[in-house]
């Protein structure tokens, strides 16, 4: 590559020499901490889309108010779900999205640190900007969202077998590495990696929310229930039609929004179709990130039905306004629903147990209202965007 496209990147990145301390300011204590220039990788949209998307921005922006220089490349602006413009550049934190993940090659120069946010579709750029800021010598995190019972429904399914294995096998290869750094929310996940065969020591380290509960409008309750989340059969969106038939059959007065997109989002209208549900459940499409709070805060439940999962977002920020929530046994959910006593768990899968729950609380206002109070009490205790944010630098600084 010639000189004058290696400036061209560093220009575009906005890439002046620092000296080698900058103060940076932090709830109003002014130190002086080596500076460091981070990468986040992946391959989703970089500001708007799922749980992984919109916690990777929001930590990139927090480390920005700190004083690091961060940057999020991804190899998709858009995706099924997300389909909005992106910037050059959002709140200071850099984006940009790869034409070839071979473009990596040459970004990773500029950063002391690559942290890269993945899945088990994994996707190509993740992979990638591992191996090559690993061989650069860079400081390399991984955490990783999503687990190895995903893969079923991931990416990866798409694959004939021996394409699959090798993708596996790579990853594998790049977590066992020394020189990588696991981050997992949950111990149940890290449980789940150790079962699937990585063997190096992982860092926990619990997924937050900013708190714009105070800046939420209190409004009447437009909704009985709110699912937030991609629309597809691995959320498990067909068992909340299947629980909300129910309550329809047995008399009980109710509305249902639906939040959000995804390639399987026809399917699911054209069952809420041939259920019968037209009056019942409204189907809202994809919303800016900014509106959930408030869709939450407007409904009297969020339902959480998910075949699989790790940490839900759409969780700790319902409960954060207060929403109480229903979700499946899977991941963490009964951790943080019991944790924060804000919700009622149900197997994954059954919508009946699901149905009755769901009318159980529809019934019960004051049994609603108290596990508002205690929900919002406790779920910016314990899963608060800073706390997550003072454990990456904590194990930057390591």
């Amino acid at each position: 590559m010639g000189q004058r496209h290696i400036v061209g990147i560093r220009d575009a990145l906005n890439m002046q020499r620092p000296s080698r301390y900058q103060k940076i300011t932090h709830n109003g204590r002014l130190g002086r901490c080596m500076t460091k220039r981070i990468l986040m990788v992946h391959d989703y949209p970089p500001m708007q889309g799922g749980g992984l998307e919109i916690n990777t921005f929001e930590v990139s922006r927090e480390l920005v108010k700190r004083g690091y220089d961060v940057c999020i490349a991804t190899t998709r602006g858009q995706s099924e779900t997300c389909k909005m413009p992106t910037p050059t550049e959002s709140e200071g934190v850099k984006i940009r999205i790869l034409g070839k993940v071979d473009e990596l090659d040459e970004i990773i120069k500029f950063y002391d640190v690559v942290w890269a946010q993945m899945t088990f579709s994994i996707r190509e750029g993740a992979l990638y900007g591992i191996k090559v800021a690993r061989e650069r010598g860079k400081r390399v995190f991984v955490t990783l969202h999503t687990s190895p019972a995903h893969i079923p429904y991931s990416a990866l399914r798409l694959m004939d077998v021996r394409e699959k294995s090798l993708r596996i096998d790579s990853l594998l290869f790049e977590l066992n590495h020394p020189n990588v750094n696991i981050v997992v929310p949950t111990k149940v996940l890290r449980d789940e990696l150790v079962a699937f065969g990585v063997e190096g020591e992982m860092n926990v380290i619990q997924v937050g929310v900013s708190d714009f509960s105070k800046s939420i409008s209190e409004k009447r309750k437009d909704f009985d229930i709110v699912v937030v989340g991609e629309v597809s059969y691995l959320k498990g969106v067909n068992y909340v039609l299947d629980a909300v038939n129910r309550l329809k059959k047995n008399g009980q007065t109710f509305s249902c929004r639906i939040v959000g997109g995804g390639s399987e989002l026809d399917l699911v209208k054209a069952l809420s179709f041939t259920l019968g549900l037209e009056s019942h459940v409204h189907f809202e499409g994809y919303v800016d990130h900014g509106r959930i709070y408030q869709l939450l805060k407007q409904s009297k439940l969020l339902v959480h039905a998910s075949l699989t999962e790790v940490m839900p977002l759409a969780i700790i920020e319902a409960l954060v306004v207060g929403t109480p929530v229903i979700g499946s046994d899977v991941g963490m959910i009964p951790e943080i629903i019991n944790a924060t006593q804000g919700g009622l768990v149900f197997p994954r899968g059954d919508a009946v147990t699901l149905s009755e729950k769901m009318s159980y609380l529809l019934n019960n206002k004051d049994e609603r209202h108290a596990m508002s109070q205690r929900a919002q009490l406790k779920a910016l205790e314990l899963y608060s965007l800073e706390t997550q944010v003072d454990n990456i630098e904590r194990i930057i600084r390591d």
